[in-house]
């Protein structure tokens, strides 16, 4: 399977989204709706992992498996870890805009800047406080890593 999709937006004009060796697919929106598709061992009554696809993938199969998550994981939407990230930067007495969105079909990097808590270092490197959230929807990225 081939992992070279990305889609990756940044306010920084110095960031760089891919190398120049990969050929990237078609960009897919990282808040695609996905599809969980419960699986199942012989003669077990519970699911024991769930099969992960994007929908309304527009490459004309309407859909795109993304992996598998053992049924014990936690399997989040990258719209529930929007959903999240919005909710706690609410909650916040600061202003917080996004900074970045990468996605490559299959791993979510979110974060979000505030302005009203920083210090300049000096004039070329300002430092702001930031919340970057992750997700996988193949399990490779663990919680924390």
């Amino acid at each position: 399977m081939n992992k070279t999709s990305f889609f990756a937006i940044s306010d920084s004009a110095s960031s760089h989204s891919m190398s120049s060796h990969l050929t990237p697919e078609p960009q897919l929106n990282p808040f695609t709706p996905i599809e969980a598709v419960p699986t199942f061992s012989l003669g077990e009554d519970a699911p024991t992992a769930h099969r992960v696809y994007l929908t309304s993938v527009s490459d004309g199969r309407g859909r795109r498996y993304l992996g598998t998550i053992p049924a014990q994981k936690l399997l989040l939407s990258n719209q529930e870890i929007r959903a999240m990230a919005q909710e706690i930067t609410g909650q916040s007495p600061w202003d917080w805009t996004p900074k970045t969105t990468f996605f490559d079909g299959w791993h979510l990097a979110y974060s979000l800047v505030t302005e009203d808590c920083s210090a300049d270092v000096d004039a070329e490197n300002p430092l702001s406080l930031g919340l970057l959230f992750q997700n996988s929807y193949d399990g490779s990225w663990e919680t924390g890593s």
